[in-house]
């Protein structure tokens, strides 16, 4: 079992989960964890890290298998990151991260993808 804590949120999770705690000035913190199912699925669970002062800047914080970690950031932060091949699969432990989209994916090795005209 492990333990984070996302805002003043404490998540206990399976070791083999992954987790990601993204805290966005306007929105506050979001927690999700991803888990490996049985059958070869996923089960992921997620809530609201409570927080009195949001941060100035976004602050992302994931546990675990690095593509499962980005996409659960990419749906909070709505913004899709590119995992390079050869960091797919890596599995990282905790490490928390400051600033925009574009410093989050520079400092985590990652690349933004180009955002679709609506």
């Amino acid at each position: 079992m492990a333990t984070q804590t996302c805002g003043k949120t404490t998540v206990t999770y399976e070791s083999q989960c992954s987790y990601s705690c993204c805290c966005l000035p306007v929105s506050g913190c979001r927690w999700t964890v991803s888990c490996p199912g049985s059958t070869g699925g996923t089960t992921t669970t997620s809530g609201t890290g409570l927080i009195s002062t949001p941060p100035r800047f976004p602050v992302v914080t994931i546990v675990g298998d690095l593509e499962t970690c980005i996409r659960m950031v990419s749906k909070v932060m709505k913004q899709k990151f590119i995992v390079p091949r050869e960091l797919q699969g890596t599995r990282i432990r905790k490490r928390t991260v400051h600033g925009t989209p574009a410093e989050i994916a520079a400092a985590l090795g990652l690349r933004l993808a180009a955002k679709r005209k609506p």
